[in-house]
C-alpha cells in the first residue's frame, strides 16, 4: 500500500467536531515569600562579617534559585536598585572573595615569622 492510501483511510475516522482550540493563559503572577528577599540580602553580609565559606556558598545557593524564580523586574520600576535581583547575586559573589581572601592575598604575619625574643628578668 501506498502511504497516500494510509492517509485517506485515517482521514475518515477523524471528527473537525471534537477538536479543541487552544486559548492562551497568562501564567499566575507568583507571591515573592518576603522572608526568602530577606535572606538573600543577610546572608552574604553575614558571610563576609564571619568570614564563613558555608554561609557564602549558602548564600550564593539561595540567591541564584531567588534569580531564577522572582520574575524579571527592569531596574526602572524598582524604586531601590538593592532590590534588584542582579544587585544581590553580585553581593554573594563578593562575599565569596571576600571569604576566600586569604588564600589570594597572603597576609604578612604567616609563613616563617621569626617569634619575638622574651625579656627575662635578671635574679
Amino acid at each position: 500500500m501506498s502511504t497516500t492510501a494510509n492517509t485517506n483511510n485515517n482521514n475518515k475516522y477523524i471528527n473537525d467536531s471534537l477538536a479543541v482550540q487552544y486559548r492562551h493563559r497568562p501564567a499566575k503572577k507568583l507571591d515573592i515569600n518576603p522572608s526568602q528577599g530577606l535572606l538573600t540580602n543577610s546572608l552574604p553580609m553575614a558571610a563576609m562579617f564571619m568570614r564563613n565559606k558555608f554561609l557564602a556558598w549558602f548564600s550564593l545557593f539561595t540567591t541564584w534559585h531567588y534569580f531564577l524564580t522572582t520574575p524579571s523586574i527592569s531596574t526602572k520600576d524598582t524604586k531601590n536598585p538593592q532590590d534588584a535581583t542582579s544587585f544581590k547575586l553580585v553581593a554573594s559573589i563578593v562575599s565569596i572573595v571576600v571569604c576566600y581572601m586569604d588564600m589570594l592575598f597572603i597576609p604578612k604575619g604567616s609563613g616563617n615569622a621569626k617569634q619575638p625574643d622574651v625579656a627575662v628578668g635578671s635574679k
